[in-house]
């Protein structure tokens, strides 16, 4: 393993090599075979893994035909304004956010492969990447969180990446590059609070722009803002960790924060100036422009991270019309508030970023659970975020804390105890999803399955304390791939 940890880099390029050399990606393209004609089945390209999940028709549908059609405009390739799509020339790269040849391309990298690559190894490209990035980023942030304990990054990183939520919207709407661009931001940030180099400070200006410049350009708020205040909530620890005498002097860092604020401004500036007419036409849209939202109604969501370990599986009979917005992160809530209140009150622990991460959970969580009056959502921008959108970021909210407070914990809590929490927990979770879903437990089979996973973890990460880490990073790792992971790419690796 130790070697794994040392060639990481070297190993992501390799197997990104590898899957673009054999066009894997996890599309669910697929589903055009069962709408076209005269299809010979033994031609018929297959699935490696998996099946191809219809329900992600704005990719299969939309996403992919549209970058694919980027290679075939009457203008040249990859044209900004697209003259293939309708029947006027359309913007392909605020909104719909496809590859084109132009300098704004450079805050999509995971494009860069459509611009040099065939169709089918550009996707593979576009796929891949951002798996192996998010992967990575994830893990370097979770050495950094968890004070460079490599069996809690992997956790962290395992359990985000393969998180249901991320894997059904994995194509689409930009939420991978939040996760990736948000959390290299904020690497980008420690690194500068700890070089004492302003010229090292000033170079670390570019690299940030372009991780900002990349968020800003999902252009989706609903998602943009809730991670907004997780990353928030995350700087206020790191800045509050970092603090020393002399980090900052407002002599020399405010140049290179003006620096940043204008190279960031002229380039956000001149994109959107281009895309004018466009933007003004989104915004002026009833949907996502014109709306406002006061949040509620999804506690359901958020107690159903386990219910998800089988949406891949089985979806029919469990009343679920769209797997894709039932879907949620692997959050464990509550057990997260949980356990930050045991640091908090009982070993007394007044931790920073614990704290912060735990003010962000319950403020969210509050949001997703109870409707708000809408002043106090206006005020804090909630309103732009429906709660069906902003438990994605209350499950990573309440997973960070989880982590974390397990981290920092001191104490072992008694066995009794332990089993006493985890018996009382799978029977709730159990008791919980049999309501929602009583097709789904028609035997003893399943229940019985939940509650041993219940308990399992509840063991491992409480019970087993420190000496239990690496069981818990390999119990949570086989959960997150076999259940999350079940509808990896919203599909499975095919072969174009």
């Amino acid at each position: 393993m130790k070697y794994i940890y040392k060639y990481r880099y070297v190993l992501a390029a390799v197997v990104l090599v590898l899957c673009v050399a054999f066009e894997l990606s996890g599309s669910s393209i697929g589903a055009w075979n069962k709408y076209l004609g005269n299809v010979d089945e033994e031609s018929m390209e297959k699935d490696l893994l998996g099946t191809y999940r219809e329900i992600r028709s704005d990719e299969w549908a939309l996403n992919t035909p549209m970058a694919f059609s980027q290679y075939y405009n009457r203008d040249g390739e990859f044209p900004y304004f697209s003259s293939t799509l309708r029947g006027t020339d359309t913007d392909t790269f605020i909104v719909y956010g496809q590859p084109v040849k132009s300098w704004e391309v450079i805050f999509r990298p995971f494009h860069w492969g459509y611009l040099f690559l065939s169709p089918a190894k550009g996707l593979s490209f576009f796929w891949c990447g951002r798996l192996l990035a998010l992967l990575l980023v994830s893990f370097e942030f979770g050495l950094y969180l968890f004070h460079k304990r490599k069996s809690y990054a992997a956790v962290y990183a395992v359990l985000l990446c393969f998180s249901p939520a991320v894997q059904w919207w994995f194509a689409i709407n930009g939420l991978v590059e939040m996760l990736v661009m948000g959390q290299a931001a904020l690497l980008i940030g420690i690194a500068y609070l700890r070089t004492e180099s302003y010229k090292k400070r000033a170079c670390l200006v570019f690299p940030l722009v372009l991780c900002m410049g990349g968020y800003i350009l999902t252009f989706y708020p609903s998602w943009q803002l809730p991670l907004g205040y997780v990353y928030l909530a995350l700087l206020i620890g790191i800045v509050i960790r970092e603090n020393r005498p002399g980090m900052l002097s407002w002599k020399k860092d405010i140049p290179i924060l003006a620096l940043f604020l204008i190279l960031l401004g002229a380039a956000m500036g001149s994109i959107f100036l281009k895309s004018w007419d466009t933007v003004q036409t989104v915004l002026n849209t009833a949907y996502p422009g014109k709306r406002s939202f006061h949040g509620g109604d999804t506690l359901k969501i958020l107690l159903n991270w386990a219910g998800n370990i089988i949406f891949p599986y089985r979806t029919a009979n469990l009343g679920i019309s769209n797997v894709c917005e039932a879907a949620s992160m692997f959050s464990f809530f509550p057990l997260g508030i949980l356990a930050a209140l045991w640091v908090l009150i009982k070993e007394r622990k007044k931790d920073p970023m614990l704290i912060s991460i735990f003010a962000g959970t319950v403020v969210m969580s509050l949001y997703c659970i109870t409707p708000w009056p809408s002043w106090l959502a206006k005020i804090t921008l909630f309103s732009m975020s429906q709660s069906e959108r902003t438990v994605l970021a209350a499950g990573l909210f309440n997973l960070l804390l989880l982590l974390y407070a397990l981290h920092i914990s001191e104490k072992a809590i008694p066995v009794k105890w332990c089993l006493a929490c985890a018996g009382f927990l799978s029977i709730f979770s159990v008791a919980w999803l049999s309501r929602q879903y009583p097709d789904l437990y028609t035997g003893i089979a399943v229940p019985l399955i939940f509650g041993i996973f219940f308990t399992g973890f509840f063991l491992g990460s409480a019970a087993l304390g420190k000496k239990g880490c690496k069981f818990l990073a390999t119990y949570s790792m086989i959960i997150a791939v076999a259940g999350g992971g079940g509808g990896y790419g919203e599909s499975a690796a095919f072969r174009c």
